[in-house]
């Protein structure tokens, strides 16, 4: 778990971390570490047209990236059809 010393907001998110060197790795390049779509659930934009906050119990780590998802369920129909989704996404 990360530390309110080392907490840093980045494109709408806040990102804890547990010490100053990993804070430090993110903020060289925080686009390559932050999660997609700001955090959001990709599947419920796509799907619905709604921005759901994606939470880390949901999370899923794809080509380096990071998806956080609002349900179990859309991170398994993220899962199954990952490129669909972001080929959508990038439309």
């Amino acid at each position: 778990e990360g530390m309110p010393e080392f907490a840093v907001k980045h494109r709408s998110c806040i990102y804890w971390f547990k010490d100053e060197k990993q804070l430090e790795k993110f903020m060289a390049s925080p686009d390559k570490y932050a999660a997609v779509l700001s955090g959001y659930d990709l599947v419920s934009f796509l799907r619905e047209g709604v921005l759901l906050p994606g939470k880390r119990e949901h999370g899923y780590i794809r080509d380096g990236k990071l998806f956080l998802f609002s349900s179990e369920a859309n991170k398994k129909a993220f899962a199954e059809r990952h490129s669909e989704f972001v080929t959508e996404l990038q439309q």
